[in-house]
């Protein structure tokens, strides 16, 4: 019988309470923050003028006066679609005291934000959209990251599903595109309007598609309304035009390109867009730069193969006690999970190449959560971050950068999940090495007395912060991952 032998690694931090700098502010328990269905359902119930957080993802750009008086107003919703229940952000300003926005592509669509303000009426001409008064003000502001993908595909009767009339402004931006919608230069054309829950092109409209990742653009699908013979919008690039039978355009690319204009020769009725790209393997990679020797914290929104990742080991959480973190190795990475690494000694950087297709929300497992964008944090969170191989509980104002992972405390196991016949290195409270151990032990030396913030004795296997000679630290489980 073969037994598979994993390497865990135990290691204990001290507690400190360093901050990291952050721009950043929530509701309060007299002013939770709500979803934007939740805030909708209130102005539907009558409270308006009542104060409010709310957060959301940016699902359109209205209108801005930037250059007057720095305002922006634009839409949001709990999943980034306009067929879903919206909140419209009248005059939005980027921070209290009408601080004001200096260009409107400082915001996009597919930003997550949390807002201020009052609730407002109910949009006219709109379903299910409610509003903010002016002059609310933007709280916290994460920036969406677009994402490199084999191909992606759009359906614009769902993203733009209105009752019919309703116009489409600007820009559409999917996970790996813009599809940027212009009138065109004939003043007797009419814009792109919302048909049918299908998106109306008329002669002479421009639709440029443009890769917003370093993956260059190989093919373009256009499925459009089945209808007559005559009902093909017939857009024209200048390549060979492709029809089938299934009413789909197809562009194919000899050289791929970042971007291109199709210009719609006869109306007709859009409904999927679907761009392909050219990769590009040295693309296809997550690098970052790196301490060695060091721990660090890592998420990724594709698998990483055994062989993939170089420049450091990673490790899954495995359990907590006695003052100690357990961390388990593992030689795959799973698209979208956290997890904790440790640099190789020679190692300046690591390289993870990406596998398969990329998940759209990050993961949790054994207390370790991670995050694909920068993230805003307040003491109250009861937060763990890893920071120059300390265990750091973050206070008011901090911030995770984008692509990381944390810890919470009481999320995690306190009894093993891993095999308990692996190697360890194991940490002191105070930093210092002790060794490896090949075999776990469960007999332990006596310990001080340890008592939480609130001076009641506990057992040393408590979670949480804790207090043991004076010294505050944190009771940390197992983690995955090591830098």
């Amino acid at each position: 019988m073969f037994y598979t032998i994993l390497k865990a690694f135990i290691i204990s931090f001290v507690f400190a309470l360093v901050p990291f700098v952050c721009a950043s502010a929530q509701g309060t328990s007299d002013t939770p923050v709500y979803t934007v269905a939740e805030a909708v359902e209130m102005i539907e119930k009558g409270h308006t003028g009542q104060e409010a957080y709310v957060k959301g993802i940016v699902s359109q750009i209205v209108s801005g006066n930037v250059a007057a008086d720095g305002w922006i107003t634009y839409d949001i919703s709990d999943d980034g679609k306009r067929k879903s229940k919206q909140l419209r952000l009248l005059r939005n300003y980027k921070g209290a005291d009408n601080e004001k926005w200096t260009d409107i592509s400082e915001v996009g669509v597919k930003d997550n934000v949390i807002v201020s303000g009052k609730l407002g009426e109910a949009v006219a001409n709109l379903d299910n959209t409610g509003s903010l008064e002016y002059e609310n003000y933007l709280v916290e502001h994460n920036s969406f990251s677009p994402i490199p993908m084999e191909s992606e595909t759009v359906d614009f009767t769902d993203v733009y599903y209105r009752a019919s009339g309703d116009k489409i402004i600007g820009t559409y931006s999917g996970m790996s595109f813009d599809a940027v919608f212009e009138k065109g230069n004939n003043k007797s054309t009419p814009r792109f309007y919302i048909n049918n829950q299908s998106v109306s092109l008329y002669k002479g409209n421009v639709i440029t598609i443009k890769s917003t990742t370093t993956n260059l653009i190989s093919k373009v699908e256009i499925e459009y309304a089945k209808g007559h013979k005559d009902s093909s919008p017939q857009v024209s690039l200048g390549s060979k035009l492709v029809y089938d039978e299934n009413n789909v355009l197809i562009w194919e690319q000899e050289e791929p390109v970042q971007e291109f204009p199709l210009t719609v020769g006869m109306n007709s009725q859009l409904i999927l867009i679907t761009v392909y790209y050219e990769s590009d393997s040295e693309t296809q990679a997550y690098t970052r730069e790196v301490i060695p020797g060091r721990v660090g914290t890592i998420c990724l929104r594709y698998a990483v193969e055994p062989g993939d990742f170089s420049g450091a080991r990673c490790y899954e959480t495995d359990h907590v006690a006695n003052g100690k973190l357990y961390f388990s190795e593992v030689n795959r990475l799973e698209a979208g999970m956290p997890y904790i690494f440790f640099a190789n000694d020679d190692a300046t950087e690591i390289v993870a190449k990406y596998s398969g297709e990329p998940v759209a929300e990050a993961g949790t497992k054994n207390g370790l959560h991670g995050t694909f964008e920068k993230i805003s944090i307040n003491e109250r969170d009861n937060i763990v971050v890893l920071s120059g191989n300390r265990l750091v509980l973050c206070g008011d104002n901090s911030s995770l950068a984008a692509n990381r992972a944390y810890l919470k405390i009481d999320e995690i196991s306190t009894s093993p999940t891993h095999s308990v016949e692996a190697k360890r290195v194991s940490f002191n409270l105070d930093g210092t090495p002790t060794g490896i151990e090949n075999v776990y032990s469960a007999s332990r030396t006596s310990l001080p007395a340890v008592y939480n913030l609130t001076g009641q004795r506990v057992t040393p296997a408590a979670k949480g912060i804790l207090i043991r000679n004076g010294r505050k630290y944190v009771n940390m489980p197992p983690c995955s991952y090591g830098q």
